[in-house]
């Protein structure tokens, strides 16, 4: 029993692994390495450019996120919550009526 479950953890590591090589996710190749205890010699310039990318990319995520009007009404304060969200379905509305007219 013991052993299909460390042959099932073994098999669930190692396809993310291949998702993230295949991704060139290298920051969470070297998470992986590092949960395992295997040494990784520093990046070579390849590599740190594609650690660069991967880090360029979720900052533009997170810089996407906090535009939107989920993370806006998180941010608020439960006192302006009902207000923010009265504003924004005001502004649906509006750009729903003027595309049917």
């Amino acid at each position: 029993m013991r052993d299909e479950q460390t042959r099932l953890e073994k098999a669930i590591v190692f396809k993310r692994a291949k998702n993230l090589a295949e991704k060139g996710d290298w920051l969470g190749l070297y998470k992986i390495a590092q949960d395992l205890g295997i040494e990784v010699e520093p990046p070579g310039e390849e590599e740190r450019q594609k650690i660069e990318k991967t880090i360029e990319g979720m900052h533009r995520k997170v810089q996407e996120m906090l535009k939107t009007s989920a993370w806006k009404w998180y941010d608020l304060g439960s006192d302006n919550r009902v207000k923010y969200m009265e504003a924004y379905y005001t502004e649906v509305f509006k750009l729903h009526e003027e595309a049917h007219t």
